[in-house]
């Protein structure tokens, strides 16, 4: 009772930490720091790692390799950089800013308990999509954004059974809170804000393979979320709130799909590949109605996208363990189509961690990666994305540090 009562509070900390502060970009707008520990090794471990739960984020089949009560939460402070410059438009104002996309501190929570043998449940919260970028409200590009704020909450319960001594399966659902908020200017210095929030539901499934005592071989699968984001648009002129009207906003977070493998070469080394598929091209456009009618429609036309990586592990003796890894990471925005919401470009990871077992029921894991962003453009002529809000150019440069520590408690 007492470690049920324990996780019934971490719980519902985790929850408020996650409404607070899961904002970060990373590839399109998905924040894959949801493990301490394979963040450490780039990911490249991520659906077929058993040293701790957290991976069941991405393979709850992981979960059945665990026979004890395990309670695992961790932080991943995100501090993006993404420099505007060279900015024109139709209107005037400041052409170049610093820093228009917020850091934010990304948590995550687990728990699992055994039920029998090979049958273990567990309990994942996250924030597994999320985005802040802002610019001054008299910039240059503010009829096509001024703020973008998307925040999310996923609460995973899952199950992990090993039915032989080679095939684990799990299976879990997902239910995901969204909340957004967008504003731009209107080409007489008005300016409209979206606010709107939605809970949505999907499932997540996954198989972990080990054909020798070396070797794991793990899958997972995240369906996509459909949400209709419910509010309102607000209109302001000079501070000044000039009336309101109900809103929709339809968002869909993608389905995705991840294959890796896991060999220990001995009992002190590992190495691992990870392959990560996401269907963005789910996000096709951002509109925004009322009562039925679109007032705003953005022409997004995302491509669909893969994430690889490759790492590995160094077990030092029981108490140390480090970790490296490398990764590509594509980006899934067509040049033609992206906006000043979300300029970001390709990415190359590098990243370190390590492990200390305090005892043989508390662990630290910490991790840094420093991922490097391709240089973007943003050039719109005023005929394709958002018409209405007329031509835009303007020139980012961009890159993302990572420090995430992790906590794991067994009981």
């Amino acid at each position: 009772m007492k470690t049920l009562f324990k996780a019934g509070v971490s719980l519902g900390v985790l929850v408020a930490m996650a409404a607070a502060g899961g904002k970060a970009e990373a590839a399109g707008f998905a924040i894959k720091e949801q493990s301490g520990s394979s963040l450490g090794q780039a990911f490249s471990n991520a659906s077929t790692g058993t040293g701790d739960i957290s991976h069941m984020f991405f393979n709850p089949a992981t979960l059945a390799k665990h026979n004890s009560f395990q309670f695992v939460a961790l932080g991943s402070y995100v501090a993006p950089i993404s420099d505007v410059s060279n900015a024109t438009g139709v209107f005037g104002g400041p052409a170049s800013y610093n820093d228009i996309a917020d850091e934010g501190l990304v948590p995550a929570f687990y728990a699992s308990a055994p039920i029998m043998d090979g049958l273990v449940v567990g309990l994942g919260v996250n924030a597994p999509f999320g985005l802040v970028t802002e610019y001054p409200s008299d910039w240059v590009g503010r009829t096509h954004g001024i703020k973008s704020d998307l925040s999310t909450i996923n609460i995973n319960p899952a199950v992990g059974w090993q039915i032989t001594d080679m095939v684990s399966v799990g299976a879990g659902l997902r239910f995901q809170y969204a909340d957004a908020e967008l504003t731009n200017a209107g080409p007489m210095g008005t300016v409209a804000k979206l606010e709107g929030d939605d809970w949505g539901y999907g499932f997540n499934f996954g198989i972990l393979f080990e054909p020798t005592d070396s070797l794991r071989i793990g899958a997972g699968y995240q369906s996509e979320i459909e949400h209709t984001l419910d509010g309102q648009v607000t209109s302001f002129f000079g501070g000044t709130a000039l009336g309101a009207l109900g809103a929709q906003a339809d968002f869909t977070s993608p389905d995705m799909v991840t294959l890796g493998m896991t060999y220990d070469i001995d009992e002190q080394w590992s190495v691992s590949a990870e392959a990560q598929y996401t269907f963005w091209s789910t996000f096709d456009e951002l509109r925004v109605t009322t009562s039925g009618v679109p007032i705003s429609v953005t022409q997004e036309n995302w491509d669909d996208q893969i994430f690889l990586s490759v790492g590995g592990e160094y077990r030092m003796d029981e108490k140390w363990a480090f970790r490296a890894g490398i990764a590509y990471d594509e980006t899934p925005i067509d040049d033609s189509f992206r906006t000043p919401r979300i300029p970001g470009g390709s990415r190359y990871w590098l990243a370190v961690g390590a492990s200390y077992e305090v005892n043989e029921w508390f662990g630290i894991d910490a991790g840094y990666t420093h991922i490097f962003v391709e240089d973007t453009e943003v050039r719109l002529n005023g005929s394709e994305s958002a018409p209405t809000a007329g031509p835009l150019s303007a020139d980012y440069e961009n890159g993302i540090d990572i420090f995430t520590v992790q906590a794991r408690f067994s009981f």
